[in-house]
Order: structure tokens, then C-alpha cells, then sequence
């Protein structure tokens, strides 16, 4: 018997559940199975609760640096990671609504309390 992929049923099926995410992409569409793919592997998962725990770090290390002034540079590379993580989670959220779709359907993002 052949295994099946994760995101497939056994007749090859995506289980994707969203017909089209942003009206645009069907279910189909290679680019959406390509993000579907790319966000349920373990690498996502772990690349995403790293980034989750270098955030909490630096959030801590902010509550101890609140005394210092805008120009020093301790601030100024906080900012910068401030804004990369930003644009990380952005990231990572884009990819998942492209993949999952936003709410209408079942499995769709917002409908997953983990997000």
C-alpha cells in the first residue's frame, strides 16, 4: 500500500478545506499546496516556536534596559529586532492564511485557536 502525503487523502485529495484563499488561489493552485506543504513539516514548527522563544528572550531583556537612552546602541538593536521579528510572524501568518485560507471554511486560520 503506498503512503499517503500528509497533506492528501488516500485518493490523492488535498485536505485542504478552503475552496479558494483570498479568491484567489484554488486548491490546486501550485503555489497554495507549496505553503500548505512548507507550514505542516516539523521544520516550520520549529522554526517558528525558536523565533516564538528568541522573542520571549528579548522581551525579558527589555524589561531590563527600560533606564537606558534611545541612542544607545542596546536600543538600537532592539529596535531592529523588534522590526525583524515583526516582519518574521508577518511572515509566517501570511504563509498560513495563504495555505489555510482566512475563516469561512472548517481548518481555515482564524478558526484554529493556536493562532
Amino acid at each position: 500500500m503506498e503512503k499517503k502525503k500528509p497533506y492528501e487523502d488516500k485518493h490523492g485529495n488535498t485536505l485542504v478545506y478552503c475552496a479558494n484563499s483570498f479568491y484567489l488561489f484554488h486548491k490546486q493552485n501550485k503555489f497554495r499546496l507549496f505553503m500548505y506543504k512548507s507550514i505542516n513539516t516539523s521544520l516550520w514548527d520549529n522554526i517558528v516556536m525558536f523565533l516564538i522563544f528568541l522573542s520571549s528572550m528579548k522581551l525579558a531583556f527589555d524589561s531590563y534596559t527600560g533606564h537606558l537612552i534611545d541612542e544607545n546602541p542596546i536600543i538600537v538593536y532592539s529596535g531592529i529586532a523588534d522590526n525583524t521579528f515583526n516582519i518574521l510572524f508577518i511572515v509566517e501568518m501570511g504563509s498560513k492564511l495563504v495555505a489555510l485560507g482566512i475563516i469561512m471554511d472548517e481548518g481555515s486560520y482564524l478558526r484554529d485557536t493556536w493562532n
